[in-house]
């Protein structure tokens, strides 16, 4: 390649030097330092500062005062203002060229300097060209490629079908634009397309190929060639090392350069995919062992991502998290990262990392100090809660990764049981610290809100006062999931959480009841049959929820009061928005998450207790738009959703007079004391019944027969006993800037072929009042039946509520996963305000032709 810059730059010099005699070169950014020595300047000598001005000065003194025009060039690599006018004699007796200098000739800004060289030939493009240089895309070997004459002789046609003048632009247009072939043919460039290859690559391209044969064989090449130069492999295998290898400097930089750029536009991501897979078959990179630590740079192949997930894997298993951090911070930007289901492993690890850091903070700060029951609750309810919120999405993720249609490899599963012991373990600690503390110091504390207080408190003070109430009661909503749906209804509501003690036994009959008017008085647990157990309020037998809702309504009022179940607000029919508009008293229960939880499996459990969270969001929203003002949600008691229980942490009962049997607790009368439990009477708890509690220690559980062995609740841990209240007040949303408003979804390809598959989203705006960002719900759908969800993006996913937060001008891509079996033929892709839920972009009729 005829070097362009060292021509300009020979000429320049020379021209200066037989006019001035001395030319002084500053080069503050040292952009010309590898080029001022290989001038070809004849006899000119040349002189270089190297870190003495003195020094500098002696070495050009005996030509200056030898010649009147002793022709030299000095070359400073420093900012000329900065030197104190150290060469100011040499300036005088000749002249200095700098950047930004007043004299065209003697300005050496690159952007100058590619004005000069380019402008000629590439009029067209030159603006685009010194926006590159601005913006550090294209540097002084950049300006000297696009210069030369072999490039701007053998591309015009390429020029024309790519509607671009850079070489590796055109080359990038050829390798992932198989659409443009026909033109190629037709304005007979395929030796213009060998002519550029033989140019950037030095590759002989043979003249029988076609076009798809030869970018087959370029991707080929430049693919392996990558993988060998950015990798550390010592000893590539047989089949690696034999492949054609790409040995110039300057060539191997247009392969990273070429590469790396097509992994940047994401538009073109599909094409890369497509020969990257094939090149990594006919390597056999996937079968060849590597060591993994030579591969952390390299970014050709998924079989490489994958190898270095597995690498990742390990090091959660092996409790190496520094290395585990490491690889994290280095790998989750990469381009294969943010291609599912790559990107749902990464994701994955963030999570487990953070779930592991959290929990040896938990567990040092337990450790740290004797604590108050207060004290407990507050740094809970501030901090630790993230703890079951971080583990919850380590279940769900995995859960997404390990469905029946995709294969979950053997270092994922021991780390995600490695995460599910480390998680346990911490649950341990904080369920003895807590134990401790109630054994120590009681259940009763006055700077602590408890449960029995909630409706006196908040509750009984709005009836009268606000026109329209909503009283939600959840069983079994965890403290942590409440912080959830908080954060996903502060766009459409008002909205604020605090924590409340939860009353024990902490059994669905017991916190119920506590929820309601006058438990703040006397109560105590009762009997029915000597077999079942309820709670007396205010002298009121309360074990059901029929006990339960004829209680309230009697207290409320028969003509005010409306209760329902959440199942029927989510989408409520004209009877049920016509008895919400009657009355001022809106009660709605909702029993899912513990039936999910003591039903079904873990694995179904967990998937529907966050469509749970869901239909609770939108029945909330429902709510408001039907007029009700101000909402309380609270629970009955939390739980306890971690590792299976083992032989060694089932319990044998008491033995005595059994009332009740939960697996965390045992009520009744009698019995024997053992080392593993904890006994105490009612009264310890603010009851007024005789009965007994028993308690297993730390987060074991009693010998019970059915059940879920992974869920339980009933006993003394702060995931069981703290529950949450939350208040939700209606409030306007301004429809700022939605007239001028637009959004739109686009797929890469025509039709879906794997279950994972992305998809672009952007919303736009004009108005100057416009919002900086957009919540919005993507649906995947057949037949108005949801068949996929989505389970990542690029920003702005919220996991729990399943809401997008979109900027204005700025697209999103989300990662969906496919559930639906069998699948449709067909779907369709809705993109929908969440609280209004009006649809404001779709995609229709998307083919499903899944690639076996």
């Amino acid at each position: 390649m005829t070097d362009k810059i060292n021509k300009y730059f020979t000429k320049l010099i020379k021209s200066q030097i037989k006019e001035y005699g001395i030319v002084i070169w500053y080069d503050p950014d040292g952009f010309y330092k590898s080029i001022y020595k290989a001038l070809s300047l004849d006899d000119i000598p040349i002189y270089s500062y190297t870190g003495s001005f003195f020094k500098l000065r002696y070495e050009i003194e005996n030509l200056m005062s030898c010649h009147e025009k002793p022709g030299m060039l000095i070359y400073i690599p420093i900012d000329r203002h900065k030197t104190e006018n150290a060469m100011i004699e040499a300036e005088v007796a000749g002249c200095y060229m700098t950047p930004g200098h007043a004299q065209k000739e003697l300005n050496t800004r690159l952007e100058h300097i590619a004005y000069q060289m380019l402008m000629p030939t590439y009029k067209k493009d030159i603006d685009s060209i010194l926006k590159k240089i601005q913006s550090g895309e294209y540097n002084l070997e950049d300006i000297n490629r696009i210069a030369s004459s072999a490039y701007s002789q053998s591309t015009g046609t390429l020029k024309l079908v790519y509607d671009k003048s850079d070489p590796i632009d055109l080359l990038i247009g050829f390798l992932s634009q198989k659409d443009s072939d026909p033109k190629i043919i037709t304005k007979n460039g395929i030796n213009d397309i060998r002519s550029l290859i033989k140019f950037l690559l030095g590759i002989e391209i043979p003249t029988q190929m076609d076009l798809e044969q030869i970018r087959k064989e370029v991707f080929s090449i430049i693919l392996i060639n990558e993988f060998l130069l950015t990798s550390q492999i010592k000893k590539a295998p047989k089949i690696v090392s034999q492949a054609p290898r790409i040995e110039t400097d300057g060539l191997q930089k247009n392969v990273l350069k070429c590469l790396t750029a097509i992994r940047e536009r994401k538009p073109l991501r599909s094409s890369y995919m497509e020969y990257a897979n094939q090149v990594e078959l006919k390597f056999q990179i996937k079968s060849n062992q590597f060591d993994t630590n030579a591969l952390i740079n390299v970014f050709t192949f998924a079989a490489v991502e994958q190898m270095i997930l597995e690498n990742a894997y390990n090091f959660i298993v092996g409790d190496k998290i520094d290395e585990l951090q490491r690889i994290i911070s280095q790998r989750q930007d990469g381009f294969w990262a943010e291609i599912p289901p790559f990107n749902l492993q990464w994701l994955w690890l963030q999570t487990a990392l953070s779930l592991i850091q959290q929990s040896q903070m938990v567990q040092s700060q337990l450790k740290a100090k004797s604590w108050t029951l207060s004290e407990l609750v507050s740094i809970y309810t501030k901090d630790w809660y993230q703890l079951d919120v971080l583990f919850r999405l380590c279940e769900n993720r995995y859960l997404t990764l390990d469905a029946d249609f995709i294969d979950t490899s053997d270092s994922m599963e021991k780390a995600q049981v490695k995460i599910r012991q480390v998680y346990t373990t911490t649950l341990w600690a904080m369920a003895e610290s807590l134990q401790t503390v109630i054994k120590e110091q009681g259940y009763s504390s006055t700077d602590l809100f408890y449960q029995k207080q909630i409706f006196s408190d908040i509750v009984k003070p709005e009836i009268g006062k606000t026109s329209k109430i909503g009283y939600i009661l959840v069983d079994a909503f965890r403290y942590e999931m409440a912080k959830s749906l908080l954060d996903a209804l502060k766009s459409a509501a008002e909205v604020s959480i605090e924590s409340a003690i939860g009353q024990l036994p902490a059994i669905t009959e017991i916190g119920m009841a506590a929820l309601m008017p006058d438990a703040d008085k006397k109560v105590a647990l009762v009997e029915k049959n000597k077999t079942v157990l309820g709670l007396s309020v205010n002298e009121q037998h309360l074990f059901t929820r029929d006990d339960r809702v004829k209680y309230l309504r009697e207290f409320v009022g028969e003509d005010k009061f409306y209760e329902t179940k959440l199942e029927q607000i989510r989408k409520p029919k004209k009877t049920v928005r016509d008895q919400i508009d009657k009355a001022s008293f809106i009660f709605v229960t909702s029993q899912e998450i513990d039936q999910l939880g003591e039903g079904f499996g873990p694995g179904f459990a967990r998937r529907m207790m966050e469509d749970m969270l869901t239909d609770l969001r939108h029945g909330i929203l429902e709510l408001l738009k039907l007029g009700v003002e101000k909402i309380i949600v609270s629970a009955d008691h939390g739980y306890l959703f971690g590792n299976e229980l083992s032989a060694g942490n089932k319990i044998d009962q008491p033995g005595g007079r059994k009332v009740s049997l939960h697996r965390r607790v045992w009520i009744g009368e009698g019995g024997i004391n053992h080392e593993s439990y904890l006994r105490f009477s009612e009264k310890d708890f603010g009851l007024d019944g005789e009965l007994d509690l028993v308690f297993p220690k730390n987060i074991s559980a009693l010998k019970s027969p059915g059940g879920n062995e992974s869920y339980f609740h009933g006993g003394l841990s702060l995931q069981e006993l703290i529950i949450p209240v939350i208040k939700i007040i209606t409030k306007e949303i301004p429809k700022t800037g939605e007239a001028r408003s637009s959004y739109t979804l686009e797929m890469d390809k025509e039709n879906i072929t794997n279950r994972f598959f992305t998809l672009r989203v952007c919303y736009e705006s004009s108005d100057m009042f416009a919002e900086d960002t957009k919540r919005v719900q993507v649906s995947i759908q057949s037949n108005k039946e949801i068949i996929g969800k989505v389970v990542t993006a690029e920003y702005g996913f919220e996991a729990d509520s399943g809401d997008l937060l979109l900027e204005n001008k700025r697209a999103n891509i989300l990662t969906f996963l496919l559930e639906k079996e069998p699948l449709p033929e067909k779907i369709d892709v809705l993109l929908h305000d969440p609280q209004s839920v009006s649809v404001l972009a779709k995609l229709k009729d998307i083919a499903i032709e899944l690639m076996i």
